[in-house]
């Protein structure tokens, strides 16, 4: 574990702020961004707090320990697994039991008399505690959690160290020094297995007491942990287990559960819980805040005073905040830990264990943070101390789950000087944004491109309208074309980018606010002579990357002699890397028709290529012409290359080389999602390429209680449509039988073949003609 300390300034007040975990100095000055960015959300108070209404949060004197010294028959922590042995933490804590953070308790003997003959003290022990470390930012300790053993000649007033064997592991505990005792307190730490002759963990200590001969004395076993790493970070820290604990006439071995005269206590004073509501006239929200100061208008010494929450559930949202206004004033010219300072925790378990709120995800490699001083005027916590965004107040990470939030405020034995802290107006805040629409389309029409949409939900807002943005880069470069209204979720876009690929996305304009982007949808602008080629349904059950080439084989319908011109092909990418993909054509002119003489060759590097279709268009000068016969479109590519979608349900058109050498072969597994576009100088109606494309939706969607589902049937031919539910049972059979080519439309009225109403919720729709096969999901709400 690391310890470390820093200084932090507010741009009111100089403020610092110490960590018990991590170190090093630093001055930090927040600063305001402008956002420049379109506005595509609100923020909404979820939580919040301004303690003008009864108090109802738990405070507590945390200097109370919480837990002590007790006999305990847990036989994984008892010596012999038998019997009582003392044991400082909590039984129902980690595996085996385990103590927690800030803890400073000990357990005394009665009066004993040191005997003159054999004056030795020897007892059984057994620990695992944090493993004993250094930081360079706290150069005065070496060690961390922390047990000794003391000897007191005046009835427990004052204690002296004792040195005896095993040797303490270190010179100089943290634990003891954050509990006031400064530095140079040796003590043991780590884990009693390391130390030579242990027995499952249990070893023999002794301490020679000739010195005390004749003397009454009592023995103290004391116990200290710090502020960080516990029982709750690591489950196999138990902490500390004596027994058969032997001096003089005394012979502790405890079986009985008889504590022998024992007695269990703290040497932290008790500073007394200060928390409650008070009238401040300069209240952020008039006129009461929650106060930590006392009846005299300061506090008191040896105070660690806690306040907490209720379990308050957070909001599913990516962007929850949680912040508080703070005042307050306390100075101390000493080092940490012997200073004043405040500290900001959460907890994800209802309470039975804290992070802080600088570090809550409990990053070991995070910093821990406790702050030293306070702005004599009400601020923003989070805008206030957020240097380096150790203050962010982010608890995004804890979407939907139930936390509680925590905060303390520790004085050391000095005299105070300052009135202690306030705290007003707590907020958990999170963003509300637009939603975005979803599964948008885009289907060549003529010389236009028709664009449809699922309308997203909209949790109770008013949906204003669309804006539908265009751009013939894959993923950038967009400029809205239109803004809609909300009546239908469909754009003809009538003036597409001719002899390009057009990529469109869509927003939603709700409350004001402008969504994100949906999904981007693209479709080639060609002309009316141009036609699409391929021979799969259009959905990649699979993706497939070669160390080698693969192609598909295309046979395109000529007239008579005239030529034909490939002007351009797309191609599904299953599963994108960072690697490149080497574009060819071929034509047909190799062994039994496979691929023979390269027509072109093009690099595509990693950053062109998307997952799902890549456009290809071939510049005018580019483009292969042809007079007869078949071609090839494919990649020449690694393992490591993009992976190219393959359809399962249809074969006989791909082909695989491996190697620049090896002979092409025939795949069996399915055929390659690559589509080829060619102009043959014909745009007459007999020309029918086979496959086309099979396009769907439904509106409206969300839908109460009846949606229109359209689909545009390539061709003349055999059809199903099929609802299913979540689970991909079949509700409902809406239609089986041929249908001829070009816009149907079917309606589903939420019910199932059984003729009774289905409940609200999520349900797809399947369009299967004989060779492709298409499926959308939608949302009814009742």
């Amino acid at each position: 574990m690391k310890k470390q300390i820093l200084v932090l300034t507010l741009m009111l007040v100089l403020v610092s702020f110490l960590i018990a975990d991590n170190v090093q100095f630093q001055k930090m000055l927040k600063a305001k961004k402008t956002n420049t960015t379109k506005n595509t959300r609100e923020d909404v108070i979820h939580y919040s707090n301004d303690f003008e209404t009864p108090f109802t949060w738990t405070h507590y004197d945390g200097s109370i320990p919480a837990h002590t010294w007790h006999l305990t028959n847990n036989t994984s922590l008892t010596y012999g697994g038998t019997g009582y042995s003392w044991f400082p933490g909590q039984d129902e804590l980690g595996t085996n039991g385990g103590y927690l953070d800030r803890q400073y308790i000990v357990l005394d003997t009665p009066v004993i008399n040191v005997p003159t003959a054999n004056p030795t003290l020897t007892f059984k022990m057994k620990f695992k505690v944090e493993a004993i470390g250094s930081s360079p930012d706290l150069p005065q300790y070496n060690g961390w959690d922390a047990l000794n053993v003391r000897i007191s000649i005046n009835g427990g007033q004052t204690w002296t160290v004792l040195t005896g064997l095993p040797a303490y592991s270190a010179t100089s505990m943290y634990g003891f020094g954050f509990h006031g005792e400064g530095t140079n307190i040796p003590g043991w730490g780590g884990n009693s297995t390391a130390i030579a002759g242990n027995t499952n963990g249990w070893v023999n200590a002794s301490f020679d007491l000739a010195a005390y001969q004749g003397q009454d004395v009592k023995i103290r076993f004391a116990f200290a942990s710090d502020p960080a790493q516990c029982t709750t970070d690591d489950a196999s820290l138990f902490g500390w287990v004596v027994d058969n604990i032997v001096l003089g006439t005394f012979n502790g071995v405890f079986d009985t559960n008889d504590t022998m005269g024992m007695v269990p206590g703290t040497p932290v004073p008790l500073g007394g819980d200060e928390w409650h509501i008070a009238e401040y006239p300069q209240a952020p929200s008039p006129s009461h805040v929650l106060s930590c100061t006392n009846a005299q208008g300061t506090y008191n010494v040896g105070m660690m005073n806690y306040v907490e929450t209720e379990l308050i559930t957070l909001p599913q949202s990516e962007n929850i905040h949680a912040d508080f206004q703070i005042r307050g004033s306390f100075t101390d010219p000493d080092e940490f830990p012997e200073v004043e300072y405040f500290g900001w925790e959460i907890s994800i378990d209802n309470g039975v264990s804290w992070r802080a709120m600088s570090n809550p995800t409990a990053n070991e490699d995070s910093t821990n943070y406790v702050y030293s001083d306070v702005p004599d005027a009400f601020t923003s916590f989070v805008e206030g101390y957020n240097g380096n965004g150790h203050a962010s107040g982010n608890v995004s990470f804890f979407a939907g789950q139930p936390v509680k939030f925590r905060w303390y405020f520790r004085s050391d034995a000095d005299a105070p000087n300052g009135e202690g802290i306030m705290i007003d107006d707590f907020k958990i805040v999170y963003s509300q944004f637009s939603p975005a629409p979803t599964n948008l389309t885009a289907v060549r029409s003529g010389s236009a491109i028709n664009l449809a949409w699922t309308v997203p939900t909209l949790n109770n807002r008013e949906l204003e309208g669309y804006k539908v943005y265009r751009s013939t880069t894959s993923g950038s470069g967009y400029t809205m074309i239109s803004e809609i209204g909300a009546t239908s979720p469909s754009y003809v876009d009538a003036s597409p980018v001719a002899n390009s690929a057009n990529y469109y996305v869509v927003t939603t304009i709700w409350s004001a606010l402008e969504s994100q982007y949906s999904n981007e949808a693209a479709e080639y602008m060609h002309t009316d002579t141009t036609h699409e080629l391929f021979y799969h349904d259009g959905v990649a059950e699979n993706g497939i990357a070669s160390s080698g080439s693969i192609a598909s084989l295309y046979t395109p319908i000529y007239h008579g002699t005239d030529p034909i011109n490939i002007t351009a092909l797309k191609f599904f990418v299953h599963t994108k890397t960072a690697n490149n993909l080497q574009l060819k054509i071929w034509d047909a002119t190799g062994t039994e028709g496979t691929p023979g003489t390269e027509l072109f060759g093009m690099n595509l590097v990693s950053a062109q290529i998307q997952p799902g279709w890549n456009y290809v268009v071939l510049p005018a000068e580019s483009q292969v012409t042809l007079t007869s016969g078949s071609f090839y479109i494919g990649f020449q590519m690694t393992a490591a290359s993009p992976k190219i979608g393959i359809d399962t349900g249809n074969h006989g058109r791909s082909y695989t080389k491996t190697g620049s050498n090896g002979p092409w072969t025939s795949v069996i597994a399915g055929n390659y999602l690559i589509n080829a576009f060619y102009d043959n100088g014909s745009g007459s109606s007999d020309i029918i390429i086979n496959p086309t494309k099979l396009t769907a939706c439904n509106y409206p969607n969300p839908f109460n209680p009846e949606t229109s589902i359209q689909f545009n049937m390539p061709t003349n031919g055999q059809v199903s449509v099929k609802i299913f539910n979540t689970k991909g049972q079949i509700v409902r059979e809406l239609f089986n039988g041929k249908m001829e080519q070009g816009h149907n439309e079917l309606v589903w009225k939420g019910v199932d073949n059984n003729g009774k109403n289905v409940s609200s919720g999520i349900y797809f729709y399947q369009i299967k003609t004989s060779n492709q096969s298409i499926m959308n999901k939608m949302m009814l709400i009742k």
